[in-house]
Formats: C-alpha cells, sequence, structure tokens
C-alpha cells in the first residue's frame, strides 16, 4: 500500500507551488481577499482529496457491486461537503465566495482527474 501513504504529498506540493506562483497576480488584482478565497479552495479541496482516497481504499476491498456503491455515495457525500462548506464561507465571509468556488473547481477537477485516472489504474490491477 505504498501508493496510498505517498500520494497525498506530491500533489500537496504541486498545489501549494502553482498558489505560489499564482499569488502575485491574484494579490495585484483582488487583494488579500482573493488570497485567502483561494486558499480556502485549495485547502478544502485537499480534505476532499483525502476524503476521497481512504474511500476509495476502503471500496476496493469490498466485493464489486459495494465498491460502486461507495464510490457513488463517496461522491455525493463529497458534494454535501461542498454544499455545506460553501453556505459556511458564505455566512462568515461573503467577500471570500467567488475566489473560493473559482479555486475550488480548479483544483477540485485537476484532483478528480487524478482521482479517476488512479481508480482505473487499480481496477486495471484487479
Amino acid at each position: 500500500m505504498k501508493t496510498y501513504r505517498n500520494i497525498h504529498l506530491p500533489f500537496t506540493l504541486a498545489a501549494l507551488i502553482l498558489c505560489a506562483i499564482l499569488c502575485y497576480p491574484v494579490y495585484y488584482y483582488g487583494g488579500w481577499t482573493w488570497i485567502r478565497g483561494i486558499g480556502l479552495g485549495l485547502i478544502f479541496s485537499l480534505f476532499i482529496l483525502t476524503f476521497s482516497f481512504l474511500s476509495i481504499r476502503w471500496a476496493f476491498s469490498k466485493s464489486m457491486t459495494k465498491f460502486y456503491l461507495i464510490i457513488m455515495g463517496g461522491m455525493l457525500t463529497r458534494l454535501v461537503f461542498f454544499a455545506l462548506a460553501l453556505l459556511l464561507i458564505h455566512r462568515i465571509r461573503p467577500a471570500y465566495t467567488l475566489a473560493f468556488i473559482a479555486s475550488f473547481f480548479l483544483f477540485y477537477i485537476f484532483f478528480q482527474i487524478v482521482e479517476i485516472r488512479h481508480i482505473n489504474k487499480r481496477l486495471l490491477k484487479r
């Protein structure tokens, strides 16, 4: 299970490097509000990624029917987490909402591609 232990570090580092590179242009055009919103989007998408990989790890030890149930249920659960986080962030700091949504979707799409490739690779080995 070495792949599960070391898989988060490269994605976290890549996301942090991307954020560091984009920090100055974002600050120049949007200020600290946008940087905070993008940071929240990155943190939340990394939380979702962790939850996703843990559920995938658990799903691979089950039968194929339960596997698909766990994967689809996990996607629905993550959607609910996103909706709750969006509602909470909008209530606490409405100015962060647009930056949070934009950064979350960009990071989420990137991490979703990685997750799908990971699942396909593991299913082919099965």
